[in-house]
């Protein structure tokens, strides 16, 4: 579902991500994510940047899959970031991408 679009033409349907509004959530440059919610009429009440906390500690700004690595030890595989997002489908591959590298 494209929200931004159907929500242009009055259809965009919110309850899948209602939940999402009381959720705590972490995201790398939160910004983009919060616009993106706020867009489709969702509020959230905590959202954590992840971008903001690093520059914090480090004093310089770093991609998620650099400060994953750096902080956790964590490779992140960035293979699935140029993959088909406009299919009617995810791939499993895609929706484990989308989970990690919020």
């Amino acid at each position: 579902m494209d929200c931004i679009r159907d929500r242009k033409q009055g259809q965009c349907e919110q309850a899948p991500l209602a939940p999402l509004s009381k959720a705590r959530l972490v995201a790398h440059n939160a910004v983009f994510e919060y616009a993106f919610l706020a867009a489709v009429g969702i509020r959230l009440e905590v959202l954590h940047d992840s971008m903001l906390m690093y520059r914090t500690l480090h004093g310089r700004t770093a991609s998620l899959q650099d400060a994953a690595q750096e902080v956790l030890l964590l490779p992140l595989d960035k293979t699935e970031q140029t993959s088909d997002w406009a299919a009617p489908v995810l791939t499993e591959r895609q929706l484990r991408y989308a989970a990690l590298d919020a």
